[in-house]
């Protein structure tokens, strides 16, 4: 979420956490992890933000969900399976 936003404050919004609730959170998979996650930019002229170092990309990339699921079998092909068993097994 922080890579889409571009920072931790947009990302714990947008996940409806609190902002130390998302500190605390980086926090901890630092410690687990071994080092640092993000990229981190302090406010100014151009303002702050926050980003995924490789590290921090290596373990998303590990731990993410697939962009798509398996589908579950419809209805039609659940039913023709278990005819197409059931006639297996009487055979």
């Amino acid at each position: 979420m922080i890579e889409e936003t571009g920072s931790i404050r947009a990302a714990a919004s947008k996940m409806k956490v609190s902002y130390r609730r998302a500190w605390l959170l980086l926090q901890d998979i630092e410690r687990i992890f071994g080092g640092k996650v993000l990229e981190r930019h302090t406010g100014g002229k151009a303002g702050g933000g926050a980003a995924l170092n490789q590290r921090g990309r290596d373990i998303v990339k590990h731990f993410a969900p697939p962009k798509s699921a398996p589908r579950a079998p419809s209805k039609q092909s659940w039913t023709r399976s278990s005819t197409e068993d059931r006639q297996l097994k009487i055979s």
